[in-house]
């Protein structure tokens, strides 16, 4: 048996079993409160059995050739996916790095140039 089948129904056992035991759990505090009826009992079996049912459905889906291909390509289309936004995430924050840099390096667009001192007029000439 694979192993991955082995831990498929090691789940779904593990499952059952703790679905029974909440099952006695609440049986034993509500048993005054509730009286059981099979309408309950059904519907903890059928909880039961569709979880049974979902786990041998998901061992039998890992067996299948096709399904196997699927998730090989679908982890492969989000790794690329994964790589290309953090490509493009460091591209942008390369870009803002460097902008950062170049805002450092020259001065403030909006700070005043320093005034250059006015020329000096020449004398005139008193009249008279």
């Amino acid at each position: 048996m694979s192993d991955m089948k082995k831990s498929w129904e090691e789940a779904g056992s593990k499952l059952s079993a703790l679905g029974l035991k909440l099952k006695y759990h609440f049986d034993e505090e509500h048993s005054e409160e509730v009286a059981e009826t099979e309408e309950m009992r059904g519907a903890v079996e059928k909880l039961r059995a569709a979880f049974d049912s979902a786990f041998e459905a998901m061992g039998d889906a890992a067996k299948d050739p096709a399904v196997k291909d699927d998730v090989r390509e679908s982890a492969r289309l989000l790794r690329d996916a994964l790589a290309d936004t953090f490509s493009e995430a460091g591209d942008v924050l390369r870009g803002a790095f460097t902008q950062l840099d170049s805002a450092a390096e020259t001065p403030a667009l909006d700070q005043p140039a320093e005034e250059a001192a006015p020329e000096e007029a020449p004398e005139e000439a008193p009249e008279g």
